[in-house]
């Protein structure tokens, strides 16, 4: 029983000398190798491994990036920013290959350039290799806008004083706040190396080609912009070889149809003294004893000239706000009132009186600021028809005038138009005055051509002080059909 047991305690003995001796060569084992300088990788916060060059995997980052940096035109491409590595002391058997850490890299995380970020406050991000390239491409987005060589008189001061007619630009200038960063762009993002193509964007809103139309044996600039949703000062913009609306185009020749979208808003402030024709007035001698068509003329009208002072503030090419000293207004040559004798003897004995000439609904001098056509609104930044024309100029609570005899169908205040009113006419046709700040017309009311119906203002969407009037034969926006006020002229 003794040798059993003294044989039994040296068993154990054995067993614990040999757990010793294995544990021992175990931790031998484990810090044989000296502890050396090695670097944690981390992506996104997490760890992905160790690798014992920092150097190393830099390099085989940016060999790896060839094709990027010859599209790019740079010469180094750099880790993505999310990626740090952290030199820490540890041993060799933990080590990675840099191309296992590089797969992982690249399987989640975008490389990077050295570059510049362009944030446009509250619209968008542009990335530019070089900062140069969106000062010139700013540049060329402005010469869009304005005529190069008095833009260039403007920056060195040397515009030439107005002696008679002409203009002077006042301010030039971005309306966004514009911040521009160094530092690490995602290869990922749209990067633009070329000024050309971010000039092209800052205008249209894409790179992409724009449309182009033949022109066909007929056309004018207004039709062809008309009909493609362009705006006749768009149009002068996206074919800077034309500035005359009345332009002769030749069959065959092909004109751009680009819609313009701009990125920037580009606020242009002018002082512009220039001629204005003064419309003449109609007076109407009615005879009883003439028949309802006879009709003669006993003094032609001609048209008065005035020379007007402005300060016009425009945003890429649209006018936002015109105030017209009245007090430089001056009379160059004064209207001569056309004089008429009418016949109204009918053949049932009744009388008429209609004289078929509409007056002007403001007063002058006035300028139409914005025509009828497709526009970008300057309110709401979204590309619509433009329905009617918009006169500025006599300021605000000056009197607009009924055009024609007719009954006030609607007076009332909406979200667009703010304090609005609508006529009825003979033939169906309809007019309408919009932006009031005060309405005197009452729906039910009979008007006579040149009654005051309401003041000027600003009311609803709107980009500053005027009258926007729109003609419809039928009723507005309940089936009637829009046109041109402009033909009720002519």
């Amino acid at each position: 029983m003794q040798k059993t047991t003294l044989f039994l305690t040296f068993l154990i003995t054995l067993a614990l000398s040999l757990l010793v001796v294995v544990f021992l060569q175990e931790k031998t084992t484990v810090f044989a190798s000296k502890p050396q300088e090695l670097y944690k990788v981390y992506l996104a916060g997490n760890e992905i491994g160790i690798i014992k060059s920092k150097n190393e995997l830099e390099k085989l980052i940016d060999k790896k990036q060839d094709l990027i940096k010859e599209k790019l035109n740079v010469k180094t491409i750099y880790a993505p920013a999310e990626l740090d590595i952290q030199k820490y002391i540890g041993y060799e058997s933990e080590i990675n290959s840099s191309q296992e850490i590089y797969d992982l890299i690249e399987k989640t995380h975008p490389f990077t350039v050295k570059g510049y970020e362009i944030e446009i406050k509250d619209r968008e991000k542009l990335y530019v290799i070089d900062r140069d390239i969106f000062e010139e491409a700013v540049n060329d987005f402005i010469k869009a806008f304005i005529d190069e060589e008095q833009y260039e008189k403007f920056k060195t001061s040397s515009q030439t004083e107005i002696k008679e007619t002409g203009s002077l630009l006042e301010n030039v200038y971005l309306q966004e706040e514009i911040i521009i960063k160094e530092g690490y762009i995602s290869v990922l993002e749209d990067i633009y190396i070329d000024e050309k193509d971010l000039a092209k964007y800052l205008i249209f809103g894409t790179t992409k080609e724009q449309g182009k139309y033949t022109v066909k044996s007929g056309d004018s600039i207004e039709e062809i912009a008309f009909n493609n949703q362009l705006g006749v000062n768009e149009f002068f913009i996206v074919n800077p070889q034309f500035n005359n609306v009345n332009t002769l185009l030749a069959p065959g020749q092909e004109v751009s149809i680009g819609l313009i979208e701009p990125i920037l808003s580009l606020i242009v402030e002018e002082h512009v003294v220039e001629d204005q024709e003064i419309l003449f007035k109609t007076e109407y001698e009615y005879d009883p004893e003439k028949s309802v068509t006879y009709v003669k003329v006993v003094q032609e009208g001609s048209k008065g000239l005035q020379r007007i002072t402005q300060k016009i503030q425009s945003v890429n090419g649209e006018i936002l706000a015109v105030q017209i000293d009245r007090s430089a207004t001056q009379l160059l040559k004064s209207p001569v009132t056309k004089k008429v004798i009418k016949g109204t003897r009918t053949s049932t004995g009744f009388y008429v009186h209609l004289d078929g000439d509409y007056g002007w609904p403001t007063n002058s001098p006035y300028k139409i600021f914005s025509y009828f056509g497709y526009r970008i609104n300057p309110v709401t930044r979204e590309r619509a028809l433009h329905e009617g024309i918009d006169i500025s100029g006599p300021g605000h609570g000056s009197p607009i005038y009924a055009v024609a005899d007719g009954t006030v169908v609607t007076s009332g205040s909406h979200v667009s138009y703010g304090n609005y009113i609508v006529i009825s006419h003979a033939d169906n046709l309809y007019t309408l005055y919009a932006h009031n700040s005060l309405l005197y017309a009452r729906v039910g009311q009979t008007v006579k051509k040149g009654q005051i119906i309401s003041l000027m203002g600003s009311t609803g969407r709107s980009s500053g002080t005027h009258l926007h009037f729109g003609t419809y034969i039928g009723m507005p926006h309940g089936g009637g059909r829009v046109f041109n006020p402009l033909q009720l002229y002519k």
